[in-house]
C-alpha cells in the first residue's frame, strides 16, 4: 500500500470516525461551539 494511499485512508477514516462518533465524545470541550 503507497504512503500517499495510507494517509488519504486515514484522512477519510478520521472524518467519517468524527462524523458517526457521538457528539457527546468530542476533541474539544462541551461548551464549544460544534465545528463541521
Amino acid at each position: 500500500m503507497d504512503v500517499p494511499s495510507m494517509i488519504m485512508g486515514a484522512a477519510i477514516a478520521s472524518v467519517v470516525w468524527i462524523a458517526l462518533w457521538p457528539r457527546k465524545r468530542t476533541r474539544v470541550s462541551d461548551d464549544a461551539p460544534p465545528r463541521d
